[in-house]
């Protein structure tokens, strides 16, 4: 009988790591270049809700570790 795949292992069927990695860091890039540009973290937090929403869980990871480092570091 066939074990059942995972989302991690179905992932891996269709994209390898290197290739996974690239995507989160370029959305990562993205996202933080769209802060720089004016954006507010409001708007970021909704294209990341977009991307959730489309199941788009690679570039979440890169729009996510953006967000997440901002609030670090901006001012409060």
């Amino acid at each position: 009988m066939e074990k059942k795949k995972n989302k991690e292992d179905k992932l891996k069927e269709y994209i390898n790591e290197e290739d996974r990695r690239t995507v989160i860091y370029t959305h990562y890039e993205y996202t933080m270049q769209d802060y720089e540009a004016g954006l507010t973290l409001e708007s970021l937090k909704a294209t990341l809700k977009h991307y959730e929403d489309e199941e788009l869980y690679l570039p979440c990871a890169g729009i996510s570790k953006a967000i997440k480092e901002i609030e670090k570091y901006s001012c409060k």
